[in-house]
């Protein structure tokens, strides 16, 4: 696994070379506080998911924000090294810069998680209520999509499966249990002509009543 280091004021984020996917692994609370941010978290999905570069006009339409609001969430993922300028173009006498995702993923370092500081926990917190909830809205909008018209713009058909289950394992299953995961989703991690892109969200964790 390559690592690439992104320097900045405080603490420093890394990027990990996984089986050709590209993860940005953030370590200090300042560059938390910018992948927990709900915007930017739909900035960076929507250029994920584009087939170009965008600029940030095209981006603060899009997302229904404002201009400027888009240029400052750029500029922030910019800083970490999630988001890297593409080029520019000159259009109508304008200067405008587009933008590309430059990971796939964002993610948080285990050390990090680690942390007791009050400020830390309440950014992890607010990082994961924000993936759960990207993946419950991607998830209620494929499902209404499915009970409706079965089939998205392109004429693919649409996927939308909850799975809830109950396991029994012991400290060590857990851990190859994890490993199983990892490895199956590596397994379909690469894009491809003939594919489609999916979001899924795996939950494991303590029953608790």
């Amino acid at each position: 696994m390559k690592k690439q280091q992104i320097k900045g004021e405080k603490g420093s984020a890394k990027i990990l070379d996984a089986n050709g996917s590209r993860l940005l692994v953030v370590s200090s609370p300042e560059e938390l506080k910018v992948i927990s941010s709900p915007q930017r978290q739909r900035i960076f999905k929507l250029l994920y998911t584009s087939d170009k570069p965008l600029h940030g006009k095209e981006i603060a339409d899009r997302l229904g924000i404002k201009a400027p609001s888009a240029h400052f969430h750029l500029q922030k993922l910019v800083k970490i090294g999630a988001v890297r300028i593409s080029h520019t173009q000159n259009i109508k006498g304008i200067t405008a810069t587009y933008y590309e995702p430059a990971v796939d993923i964002m993610m948080t370092g285990e050390d990090f998680l680690l942390s007791t500081d009050d400020e830390n926990i309440r950014e992890q917190l607010a990082f994961t209520s924000n993936i759960f909830n990207e993946a419950k809205t991607s998830f209620i909008s494929s499902l209404e999509k499915k009970i409706n018209e079965n089939s998205d713009s392109s004429g693919n058909e649409v996927y939308a499966i909850l799975l809830s289950e109950l396991l029994y394992l012991s400290s060590t299953e857990i851990k190859n249990f994890q490993k199983e995961l990892e490895n199956l989703t590596t397994k379909y991690s690469s894009p491809s002509p003939d594919r489609q892109l999916y979001t899924m969200l795996v939950s494991v964790s303590n029953f608790v009543i």
